[in-house]
């Protein structure tokens, strides 16, 4: 029996991340961010690189960061997106390239308290945990299928519109094609370093370029 219970939410290492707007008494900017800690009162997050660089601006600019609204989403690929707000009480920028900051949330409503403690479950030592699975400061994958493996989630925190690395190949989103068969497969890439090189996640092979929509 015991086994069984230990077997219905196996612990694992998650990727979460958290894409939102911050709100400086009415100076906004948007961000995306990896998660490092999270519970029912707070959270740590590592703001991008571009992130880091928009909240540094601000900061020149005059916007008080540190008691400022927060407003995220939280993706785990997991379960459902999560919803969160709170105010931001920490700012740690001895990194010049990734700050990190820490939020008190304000009380979560019911569907995300509930996909928070599914998480939490599911991973109890969460609190702490980086994001180890491939997306890294540098947008480097050490090999297509760690690529495709992680895709889905880098193409929503870069938007798909940074340049990335597939081993010391530099690649970026293209579009999508129509295969013979009338399928439409998104998120197609191009290899900078040899145009023409087109890579679709959906058919796990190179395509033909003029095939691109």
């Amino acid at each position: 029996m015991g086994g069984d219970e230990q077997r219905k939410h196996p612990r694992i290492t998650m990727n979460i991340h958290a894409k939102g707007v911050i709100n400086a008494v009415g100076r906004f900017t948007q961000f995306t961010a990896e998660v490092v800690n999270l519970s029912k009162g707070g959270a740590g997050i590592k703001l991008s690189a571009g992130s880091t660089a928009k909240v540094k601006k601000m900061i020149e600019n005059g916007a008080d960061i540190i008691g400022a609204e927060i407003m995220m989403t939280l993706v785990s690929y997991v379960e459902e997106n999560m919803a969160a707000t709170g105010s931001i009480t920490f700012l740690n920028d001895k990194n010049p390239h990734r700050m990190d900051i820490g939020v008190d949330l304000n009380p979560l409503d019911k569907k995300s308290l509930a996909t928070l403690e599914v998480l939490l479950d599911m991973a109890p030592g969460l609190a702490g945990i980086e994001a180890s699975m491939g997306f890294t400061e540098a947008n480097h994958f050490a090999s297509l299928t760690e690529f495709t493996h992680e895709m889905i989630q880098f193409a929503i925190i870069t938007e798909k519109r940074e340049m990335f690395w597939i081993k010391n190949e530099r690649y970026m989103f293209v579009g999508m094609h129509k295969t013979d068969n009338g399928e439409l497969h998104l998120d197609c890439i191009e290899s900078v370093d040899n145009p023409g090189t087109v890579f679709c996640a959906d058919c796990m092979e190179t395509i033909d370029p003029t095939s691109l929509l």
